[in-house]
């Protein structure tokens, strides 16, 4: 089958999605289709070495096409030069048989009447383009359906469009890929052996870095890995940090395994509001890949307990659940997997059974296709 992904991603970038569409590209290559992903490049160097880098920045295999087009730092402009040349790259192309995307204005734009067609929501529309984009998809003979990353995404969706048949709104959560190969080890800045609790992420309001800094002025005894963020969002954290708390930023998708190895335990301090860069709330909606990460890599994972991410996790068997406003509470199982090695490893077990059984990304790019047959 020939697939082409409209994202709107820049890649490589920080963000997560662009490690999103390099995931979900690389799983169908796997399943043996042809696979092209359409992208903005960053604002530096020539766009053949952007699609050489960034397949190195995330680990995937260079086993599909990266079409990426110019990208300048003015939104508006850049935006409609990426849809200029998505357009011309198009007239030499043939059609394909799935048209997918994260960017319902480039599928409605660009996807033929022919091919199926199908689009991924990660968060509500709320632009005026975006809404009438869909709108115009769902009247297509061969729309397939909206793909949603939770069922809380889901009901939302479907509450606010009525029109749209529950039978085309789907759920299928993040993933990620099993580890096959033990990642090249890199100690972590402390190297005194004491028990390490790593986050991995966006430092974005809501994220829960903030929220660290306090369970670590609490718990002198462990120490705290920080990694992502830019370096304005990394300075305004460390003034306000304890000594038992390091600062990594940005680190390459490709890389962020080997650092998750020397975690004892994984935290996702997921808040009650949690924004994006455009300010947007998508606490309800998540389901953040760095959950599915941890649980790759083995790692016991402690997380706020939101109605979300009750979808993925269970108390006390895949993960530890806690209050996402109360640091006392994370302490004491912090505490309790310190000082208890067989919950702790019980735990990682399970959360990598877990996503073996569901959650990785063939099974996920595997399931979508099924769905949308």
């Amino acid at each position: 089958m020939r697939i082409y992904y409209f994202s709107g991603a820049t890649i490589p970038s920080q963000a997560a999605k662009s490690v999103h569409v390099m995931k979900m590209c690389q799983a169908w290559s796997k399943l043996g289709h042809d696979v092209t992903l359409f992208g903005k490049g960053d604002t530096t160097g020539d766009i053949k070495h952007r699609k050489e880098s960034a397949f190195k920045t995330y680990g995937v295999d260079n086993s599909f096409t990266l079409s990426l087009t110019k990208n300048i730092k003015i939104p508006l402009l850049s935006g409609l030069i990426r849809l200029f040349e998505t357009h011309k790259a198009l007239k030499k192309m043939p059609a394909p048989d799935l048209a997918y995307a994260r960017d319902p204005i480039a599928l409605a734009l660009f996807a033929p009447k022919q091919s199926v067609t199908a689009f991924e929501l990660h968060q509500m529309p709320y632009l005026w383009p975006h809404k009438r984009a869909i709108k115009s998809l769902s009247t297509r003979d061969r729309f397939k359906g909206i793909i949603c990353i939770s069922e809380n995404l889901r009901k939302d969706f479907l509450a606010e469009y009525p029109d749209f048949s529950p039978e085309r709104v789907f759920v299928a959560h993040d993933g990620a890929d099993l580890i096959t190969t033990k990642p090249k080890e890199k100690p972590l800045l402390n190297s005194k052996g004491r028990f390490n609790a790593g986050y991995a992420g966006s430092l974005h309001e809501g994220k829960g870095a903030d929220f660290i800094l306090e369970i670590a002025t609490i718990t002198p005894d462990i120490d705290f890995h920080i990694f992502g963020g830019t370096q304005n969002q990394i300075k305004a954290l460390k003034a306000q940090s304890t000594q038992n708390v390091y600062f990594y930023g940005h680190v390459d998708h490709s890389d962020l395994a080997g650092y998750m190895q020397n975690f004892n335990v994984a935290l996702a301090p997921y808040q009650k509001i949690a924004k994006i860069r455009t300010g947007q709330d998508i606490s309800r909606w998540v389901s953040p890949m760095k959950l599915f990460e941890y649980m790759a890599a083995k790692k016991a994972v402690l997380c706020s307990d939101l109605p979300v991410i009750r979808e993925i996790l269970t108390h006390k068997k895949t993960a530890i659940l806690l209050p996402p406003d109360d640091p006392n509470a994370w302490q004491q199982a912090l505490h309790t997997l310190k000082n208890n090695k067989g919950e702790k490893e019980t735990l990682a077990e399970n959360a990598l059974n877990a996503l073996k059984d569901k959650y990785t990304w063939n099974k996920r790019a595997e399931n979508i296709l099924k769905t949308i047959d």
